[in-house]
């Protein structure tokens, strides 16, 4: 018996997503739905983002030019997604038309429907409704948790040696408390590893000896002590990464934060200076692993040392550098603010910078719009067409089956012109927004700083210095900035599009502060 036939159409949004896995991996997963359900897979249409420019979706053409002829016997046109195939309901149930008049299904392999109109109804209304009463709770439930830990409570299971307080008669999550019976065991567990004489695996059998088991009265495994020691609520931190939350908790912390991290020292010792993978960053040290030390060029890292009081420091740690720069947290990261500062735009700089992206915005949406009036006309010529061909079918000059020959590829190309037409509009129409928020963040970058995550700040490091930082005459500076401050920095020198209004009169603005770096970035 032979097996039903099957193209599958693979497609990425713009020509700067090909390079990626998207296109393959869609080919894949095609190629596997084909396997499970017994299909003839025969060939791949691959529409490879396709810019403005060339609007047409030319391989969707091709592909229902393809499906059409009966000679290829053509059972199923799988897609990876339905909104990866077509963005406009509209234009899905009208290419989802056209292929049912071949005698072929539009299949998405990744959102599955019943075979009967029914079912389908049934299963599109019921997964809709279900999906938005999903998202609904989700969210609500997602910002609750977010409100939760932003006041300091811990909403998840209570880590070993605490427990919920069940005395607590407000509403919502519990705050956490010591466990008095396991609170001083696990404790002195930590003390144990401080000392740096103790293995994680000794610190099992002590607790094994004290009789410390799990929530669910089971004994501990090595896992479980090794995510004791990797988990910084005991040092009174909330961390969720999936959240880019770090907050200080409500809970009584069982050690300090200079205690956890000397810990990770000496986990990263045991495991020959390669350190499990470390949750999170470290707060107290936002410049960790950003600033390069000038003999080494590696980075450096943020500790404290204490003589005469608390000290922290950036400092070069590797024994084979022979400079292993070094300076103070405080003044490492005061010099970092007023870097910040001195690469913010002047408001006058800013604003001829909106000039010109709005110029080059406003050419853009000109040509969509021109590329737009381009297809219209070919849609009208071509339903012109197919309305004279319907003409003849009314005169008898054709017959209702040669109508159908003769029509097909006009129907097809319709149908691609629709969907075109609808796209040449998507992805534009948010610039303006980005580009005020962007500028908006580049003015106030000092104070957006200050108030990100550790996590974010670190992002936003390799964003803003993608050569990172290095110290010079005792400052924190920069070799090279991020491409738009190189784009801001030609627009202080007049170098703006053609017709850019405030072009000619303002051809030497500068940054907001004298830069003392040849590109006017940075060094002292």
């Amino acid at each position: 018996m032979n097996k039903p036939k099957a193209v599958i159409y693979t497609r990425v949004s713009s020509d700067r997503q090909i390079d990626n896995t998207s296109l393959a991996d869609q080919l894949k997963k095609g190629k596997e739905y084909c396997e499970r359900r017994g299909l003839e897979f025969v060939t791949e249409f691959r529409e490879e983002g396709e810019s403005a420019e060339l609007a047409d979706r030319t391989i969707l053409k091709e592909a229902l030019n393809y499906c059409g002829l009966k000679k290829n016997d053509i059972t199923y046109f799988l897609v990876f997604k339905f909104d990866r195939f077509s963005r406009s309901v509209e234009n899905h149930h009208l290419i989802k038309a056209i292929l049912s008049r071949s005698g072929v299904k539009l299949i998405s392999m990744t959102e599955e429907t019943p075979d009967t109109p029914a079912g389908r109804l049934t299963e599109n209304m019921l997964a809709t409704i279900a999906q938005f009463d999903n998202e609904v709770r989700t969210e609500r439930c997602i910002n609750g948790i977010k409100a939760k830990l932003r006041q300091g409570i811990w909403v998840y299971d209570s880590p070993l040696g605490y427990m919920k307080d069940t005395n607590f008669k407000g509403s919502g999550a519990k705050p956490d408390i010591p466990d008095p019976a396991k609170f001083e065991i696990v404790k002195e567990g930590w003390k144990m590893m401080l000392t740096g004489r103790y293995r994680s695996k000794d610190v099992l059998e002590f607790f094994h000896k004290k009789g410390l088991r799990n929530r669910y009265g089971n004994k501990l495994i090595a896992q479980s002590v090794s995510k004791i020691f990797y988990n910084k609520f005991y040092a009174g931190l909330l961390f969720v990464d999936s959240f880019g939350i770090e907050e200080k908790g409500q809970h009584q912390p069982m050690i300090t934060l200079d205690e956890f991290y000397a810990v990770q020292a000496i986990l990263a010792k045991y495991n020959n200076g390669n350190q499990v993978k470390h949750l999170g960053y470290n707060p107290e040290f936002p410049l960790n692993k950003t600033i390069k030390c000038t003999c080494c060029g590696k980075f450096m890292t943020g500790a404290w040392s204490k003589q005469k009081g608390v000290f922290g420091y950036y400092a070069c740690r590797r024994p084979e550098c022979k400079e292993r720069d070094k300076i103070k947290k405080a003044d490492a990261e005061t010099s970092f603010i007023e870097l910040l500062e001195r690469i913010t735009p002047s408001q006058e700089l800013v604003d001829l910078y909106k000039e010109a992206v709005t110029k080059v915005y406003l050419k853009k949406l000109r040509e969509k719009e021109d590329i737009q009036r381009h297809i219209k006309s070919e849609l009208n010529e071509l339903e012109v067409r197919l309305s004279k061909l319907e003409e003849l079918v009314e005169t008898d000059v054709y017959s209702v089956e040669k109508f159908k020959e003769k029509s097909k590829p006009l129907v097809h190309e319709i149908a691609v012109k629709k969907v075109s037409l609808s796209e040449t509009n998507i992805d534009l129409y948010d610039a303006e927004e980005c580009v005020n928020y962007s500028v908006n963040f580049l003015q106030l970058l000092p104070k957006y700083w200050i108030s990100l995550s550790v996590k974010a700040k670190h992002r936003l490091h390799e964003v803003l210095f993608p050569e990172g930082l290095i110290l010079e005459n005792g400052r924190v500076t920069t070799k090279a900035l991020a491409q738009f401050y190189n784009d801001i920095e030609a627009i202080s020198d007049g170098n703006v599009p053609s017709g850019t209004p405030g072009g000619s009169r303002t051809p030497n603005l500068r940054f907001r502060r004298p830069l003392l770096y040849p590109l006017s970035y940075g060094c002292a």
